[in-house]
């Protein structure tokens, strides 16, 4: 089976529960971006909104996979004040997936997922087999599943190695 590797950052908890959840369906390996900066609390709210908005850049841990060791690599994010969080605008700039696929997910509370989706792209350097924007009116409802289900079929589509 083909090696996948599935790397978030989630403050609320909302991104991990997609992460998992597409890691089940590839038997896929999970990391955490862990993110140095204290987010909790009013100024973190505040914090993390300023970076999301101004693509600003955060301190990370060092990964400790290596996203060059996968056949795919999958990056999610959570939407802050309309961009992608900063911690994983970090891990895409120093850690690009290549010559790993890319497919990319995101979640929010509003409608910017196509946009903070294309930034992603953008900025690891590569095409993505696969994207994924999810509300929270998706994250609450079954029709989160089904989306997701949606995504890996993407994925398979665009990876052949994978669809077998």
């Amino acid at each position: 089976m083909t090696n996948v590797l599935i790397v978030y950052y989630s403050l609320t908890g909302n991104t991990k529960e997609v992460a998992e959840t597409i890691a089940a369906k590839f038997d896929a390996f999970v990391e955490p971006i862990i993110d140095s900066q204290k987010r909790s609390g009013f100024f973190g709210y505040l914090r993390s909104g300023y970076e999301g908005m101004t693509g600003k850049r955060a301190m990370i841990k060092k990964p400790e996979k290596h996203p060059e060791q996968f056949d795919l690599v999958i990056v999610g994010t959570p939407v802050w004040a309309g961009g992608m969080a900063s911690p994983v605008r970090s891990y895409l700039a120093n850690h690009p997936p290549h010559p790993a696929k890319l497919a990319v997910f995101c979640t929010s509370g509003g409608p910017q997922n196509k946009k903070v989706l294309q930034e992603m792209v953008k900025l690891a350097g590569q095409s993505s087999v696969a994207g994924l924007g999810l509300s929270s009116t998706d994250l609450e409802s079954a029709a989160f599943k089904d989306k997701v289900d949606e995504f890996v079929i993407q994925i398979k589509a665009g990876m052949v190695d994978l669809a077998a």
